[in-house]
């Protein structure tokens, strides 16, 4: 019982940290395209879009960049995070030029950049900015067997196995036996509760909610207006965030047949 208690407060934890983090990021109206996981090789090239608008999260599924090398290019600033091996790509702000005529504007240059990771696989990537584009890039080795992977085996259980979704959410990094996409739900039933993405898992789902400033401001609220079938919501708890706009939710729920 005590572990089951442990578990619960650590999921809880875990995703109001992510509720935390991602708060500014999803404040907009019509939500980002979120995450892109490209399955890779060593001394793979590899290509793919990424948001324009904000800062880009690149990170490695089970193991660590360790050193980076940026080709030649300008729109955006290359910052590594050699604790958590992660790179950030900020978009760089350039001085309004005059306006000459109607023409439209170019699109941001490609980021090409060479990777490192600390077990030593190399990659190149060619990451092309695109409004709307994903916020994050995972890549995914298959081929590289770490100790990691085999704490990502389903766990067994109910309670666990939500415990297990949350903590995947909250790390932004989903196992093998998850799947992240779009929700299927229509954007425009609630304009104060907008779905983001979906995690989905073999007993579980976790839908990522942006809340407007009219909806629920608590759990059990929030899980009464989304139905019987929901088994766990998470929501920030800061007063600072309760009644604005912006906010995240985390919502667990049975697994539906695709």
């Amino acid at each position: 019982m005590r572990m089951n208690l442990r578990r619960r407060r650590r999921a809880g934890a875990l995703a109001a940290a992510l509720l935390m983090s991602l708060c500014t990021a999803l404040a907009a109206a019509e939500p980002a395209a979120g995450t892109r996981i490209l399955d890779a090789a060593d001394h793979a090239e590899l290509a793919a879009e990424m948001s324009a608008d904000g800062v880009v999260r690149v990170a490695l599924l089970g193991d660590r960049i360790e050193r980076v090398i940026r080709l030649p290019g300008e729109g955006f600033a290359v910052e590594h995070d050699p604790v958590a091996g992660d790179l950030y790509l900020h978009p760089v702000a350039e001085p309004a030029a005059p306006q000459v005529s109607a023409a439209p504007q170019e699109p941001a240059a490609p980021q090409a950049l060479f990777v490192g990771s600390e077990t030593g696989s190399t990659y190149r990537l060619n990451l092309i900015p695109v409004p709307r584009g994903p916020s994050q890039i995972l890549l995914r080795n298959a081929d590289r067997e770490t100790a990691d992977r085999a704490a990502l085996v389903p766990e067994t259980g109910r309670i666990a196995a939500i415990a297990g979704l949350l903590r995947a959410v909250a790390g932004g990094e989903p196992s093998p036996n998850l799947r992240v996409g779009q929700s299927d739900q229509d954007p425009a039933a609630d304009p104060d509760i907008v779905p983001v993405e979906v995690w989905r898992g073999v007993r579980f789902e976790a839908l990522v909610l942006a809340l407007g400033v009219d909806a629920p401001s608590d759990a059990p609220h929030l899980a009464a207006t989304l139905g019987p079938n929901v088994v766990a919501v998470w929501i920030p708890e800061h007063d600072d965030y309760r009644h604005t706009a912006g906010r995240l939710a985390v919502v667990v729920r049975e697994a539906r047949a695709q």
